[in-house]
């Protein structure tokens, strides 16, 4: 079983990000509590597997494989995924979706140049919408463009990384989707440093989320930009009612306080304490986690 989070306490400083949980009135036991977001992909990847015994169509097989992969890939499982993934790729090679679920399990490997490849049609989508005809059935470029964001940090393309970013704005303008883009910005801009200008998109809507606590990514966004806030600030999204969504967000917090503590504080001891708690927490499927991993 795993014990309810009621509350996560967010302590600003200057040098550092502590997010402390609390439940129920006693400590959270992590070895003995349940994996909320492991649970969930466990289930996903029984549902897939009962779903393919089933599919008798090529549609519903590709489904099928597709949802199997996605569960083994957020699972750790990432070779098993690829194999898995390569049916679905063999049975229908031109699916969007499952292009995207490739580019996602290649990401997990490391394998970056491939996962840039193979979101190209995203990229291009997000940049010039005007350039492509007909997108692609299931093709949603705001959102896709995610794991190649994250793989041009790695290979430190930071400008193409931010222009990416400007342009992804979803069909639905989800203001949560804004906060969270603009976070991303703050991250690149503290890794780049001096070798990229500062975006004038990204920093009005910094200085438009001063002193806004309405959401998690909004608190990070100003923790990055350097606005003073109260020791202590608690934030309830309702959307953290789900211990897996409260589980990916924590873990979103850990990472970007390790990486304020690395790229802006320069301080060694929040890292210290961020990192651990993160690998403890095993956010299963969490992209920040998958970058932690090999950049810290």
């Amino acid at each position: 079983m795993h014990t309810t989070i009621s509350t996560v306490l967010v302590v600003l400083t200057a040098s550092a990000l502590i997010v402390l949980t609390g439940c129920a009135g006693k400590p959270a036991t992590s070895e003995a509590r349940l994996n909320p977001l492991q649970a969930y992909h466990e289930g996903q990847l029984n549902v897939a597997r009962k779903f393919g015994d089933s599919a008798r169509s090529e549609e519903g097989q590709v489904l099928a494989l597709r949802l199997e992969a996605a569960a083994l890939d957020s699972l750790g499982r990432s070779e098993q995924a690829l194999s898995v993934i390569d049916q679905a790729s063999a049975l229908s090679p031109e699916d969007w979706p499952t292009i995207r679920a490739r580019a996602g399990i290649l990401y997990s490997l490391g394998r970056t140049d491939e996962t840039l490849r193979l979101l190209a049609p995203a990229m291009a989508a997000v940049l010039s919408p005007q350039a492509i005809e007909s997108k692609p059935a299931g093709m949603e470029p705001a959102y896709d463009i995610v794991p190649a964001v994250f793989a041009l940090i790695e290979k430190g393309a930071w400008a193409q990384a931010v222009e990416i970013l400007e342009h992804a704005v979803p069909d639905d303008d989800d203001p949560g989707y804004a906060a969270y883009r603009t976070l991303l910005y703050c991250y690149i801009k503290a890794r780049a440093g001096s070798d990229l200008p500062p975006n004038e998109m990204f920093e009005r809507q910094i200085k438009a989320y001063s002193g806004d606590a309405s959401s998690h990514y909004a608190v990070l966004v100003n923790l990055w930009s350097g606005q003073k806030f109260p020791d202590e600030l608690t934030v309830r999204p309702e959307g953290w009612r789900d211990p897996a969504i409260r589980q990916d967000a924590l873990a979103e917090f850990l990472f970007y306080g390790a990486a304020y503590a690395k790229y802006v504080a320069k301080d060694l001891r929040p890292r210290q304490l961020f990192l651990p708690r993160l690998n403890r927490l095993k956010p299963y499927g969490n992209i920040e986690w998958i970058h932690a991993k090999r950049t810290f």
